[in-house]
């Protein structure tokens, strides 16, 4: 793969107070025919699907959706006058190379209300999701964890009280992933007073997580997932900012030991389009990646290609 330097872009990042600037290289790729991109018909609908997570193993592929169709749904009418359900997590298992129906995960996890944000921890054994269900602030949400293939009645454990008081900063989120170490939270969110998200770092100081610190990843402009690799410093995200093919755009950077980014690769045009591209995940092995591109799943075969876009 030939590769072309493309632009200096300024970006920000807020530590607390301060406030400093930084020049971040931005490498785009020249198309490569050996990078085959289709939709996963099998796994989407009609309706939204959004914010994968795939486990370590590659053998189950989580995301949210609002397609409905559990006796927990009640439809909802948009401003648009369509019929919409709030989001649940679903799942479906690869068997043999191939990814099978989705299913639901069980009432317990999901619920009336709204659940999303999908992660997987680094040892495969825990699923780490958002729930806004009626107790959220009482019960150490919105981020709970929870056995990863769950029981038919699932226990959950919220992530903590002192976490729920640091998100009432924010007006919404768009993505959570944990560190393996688990003292550290990459969050994309947005405030009240600021009509896009960014990617913020919120690092455990013992039992207490601090103040979030916006990350040198945001722009000006909206960013909309950021997926943690098991080995806490490769990076997948998307963002509006960079200079790319149009819309959001996916990007792979690779963290110091101070959460700082090295350069920027935009995954090419191949995944990246005039749509909006978001909520990368990489297969183990790097063999196969799958996103979203404008609200359906799509999988990108990367067997062939270099490893310039892989962990």
């Amino acid at each position: 793969m030939i590769l072309r330097a493309a632009i200096i872009l300024e970006v920000i990042i807020f530590l607390g107070l301060s406030v400093e600037c930084i020049a971040q290289k931005v490498i785009i790729p020249e198309p490569d025919s050996e990078i085959r991109v289709y939709p996963l018909y099998a796994l989407n609908s009609p309706f939204t699907e959004s914010s994968l997570a795939i486990t370590p193993d590659g053998e189950y592929l989580f995301f949210s959706t609002n397609r409905g169709g559990q006796i927990w749904n009640e439809p909802y009418q948009t401003p648009e006058g369509d019929s919409l359900y709030d989001k649940d997590i679903w799942v479906s298992e690869n068997v043999c190379g191939k990814w099978q129906k989705p299913y639901s995960l069980p009432h317990g996890i999901n619920t009336a209300l709204s659940e999303d944000e999908p992660f997987i921890s680094a040892d495969g054994k825990i699923l780490y999701f958002q729930s806004w269900n009626y107790l959220w602030e009482q019960t150490g949400g919105p981020y709970y964890q929870t056995k990863l293939i769950p029981p038919e009645n699932p226990s959950l454990r919220g992530m903590g009280k002192k976490l729920t008081r640091v998100l009432e900063i924010f007006s919404g989120t768009g993505s959570f992933a944990l560190s393996p170490e688990k003292k550290l939270i990459l969050l994309v969110a947005g405030k009240p007073e600021e009509h896009q998200m960014d990617i913020f770092f919120i690092r455990k100081n013992g039992k207490s997580w601090k103040y979030p610190e916006k990350s040198a990843l945001s722009t000006p402009q909206n960013e909309r997932s950021a997926f943690l690799m098991a080995d806490g410093q490769t990076v997948y995200f998307a963002s509006a900012g960079y200079e790319g093919f149009g819309g959001l755009d996916i990007y792979k950077t690779t963290l110091d030991d101070y959460g700082n980014p090295g350069v920027i690769f935009n995954l090419g045009p191949e995944i990246n389009g005039p749509e909006d591209e978001y909520s990368f995940v990489i297969a183990p092995g790097g063999e196969e990646g799958y996103f979203i591109r404008e609200g359906n799943i799509y999988c990108a075969d990367l067997s062939k290609t270099e490893n310039i876009l892989k962990p």
